[in-house]
């Protein structure tokens, strides 16, 4: 089982929660405790938003050709297939749903919907 992050993820870097508090997170089958995860306040959500909007309006993906995104985008399918027993265990661990839909369907799946839109920049579409 991979650790998971106690800090969160905003403008590039890992940083405490605003609010300084913490969020158990447990195994529906056990009730036992998972990990321990920054609860965001409204603070945290308005600094990650402002962040994103200034990345999607002036960071490097949106001047990325869109060749260069797909080719992004394949390689993280590529990684989420690589990492699919981690990936499935922590969904499974998280929300109680069985190892055999997690593994067997969802990260699959979710490395499709992934690889799906990687291969739109280089079709053509018209009315």
């Amino acid at each position: 089982m991979p650790s998971w992050p106690d800090k969160m993820y905003i403008d590039g870097k890992w940083v405490d929660g605003r609010s300084k508090t913490n969020w158990t997170i447990t195994n529906p089958a056990t009730r036992e405790p998972l990990a321990e995860i920054a609860l965001a306040n409204a603070s945290d959500v308005d600094l990650a938003v402002t962040a994103a909007l200034r990345a999607f309006d002036q960071g490097e993906w949106p001047r990325l050709d869109p060749l260069q995104r797909g080719r992004l985008l394949y390689k993280l399918a590529e990684r989420v297939r690589e990492s699919a027993e981690d990936l499935a265990m922590t969904d499974t661990l998280n929300i109680g749903k069985p190892i055999r839909d997690t593994l067997g369907f969802d990260i699959p799946c979710g490395a499709d919907v992934i690889e799906s839109y990687a291969g739109l920049p280089d079709k053509i579409a018209g009315l």
